[in-house]
């Protein structure tokens, strides 16, 4: 991504680090606290990449959202959401693991994305793979008596 087009937009609550992490930057920084569902995916449209830093999520929904627009996704393990990233070792990082996020976005600026790297195309298929990740789930002797 060449450094004059960079901009960094956080959507969602800011707990007070990110505004901090912001005074540093040399680049355009956002915050967004809430939008509607229906301005958030005509956002997530014109974005390049999608990151979801989360260090604990227990399935971000925006992460098939953020797949349906056809971004290229970026997401920590702890997000509940990397098994629908095929190449989980080349997208998703440890929480916290700084070093690893920028290399990964630093690898997608140099070589591109592609979309085959992902385990859905559309809603239909996002549907089926979360039906059936909940049907395992189900399955657990654990998860039936939580």
């Amino acid at each position: 991504f060449p450094s004059h087009d960079r901009s960094l937009t956080l959507i969602g609550n800011d707990i007070g680090s990110y505004s901090k992490f912001s005074q540093g930057l040399e680049y355009k920084f956002t915050h967004i606290k809430h939008l509607p569902h229906t301005q958030l995916l005509e956002a997530l449209a014109s974005f390049d990449v999608f990151v979801l830093p989360s260090f604990e999520d227990g399935f971000a929904v925006v992460v098939g959202e953020a797949i349906s627009a056809g971004l290229p996704v970026v997401i920590s393990r702890s997000a509940g959401a990397c098994e629908l990233i095929k190449d989980q070792e080349k997208y998703c990082f440890d929480p916290g693991d700084h070093k690893s996020l920028t290399d990964i976005l630093q690898m997608i600026a140099k070589n591109g994305y592609s979309t085959e790297v992902q385990s859905t195309d559309d809603w239909q298929s996002y549907a089926t793979k979360l039906l059936e990740l909940l049907s395992e789930f189900a399955k657990i002797p654990e998860a039936a008596s939580a």
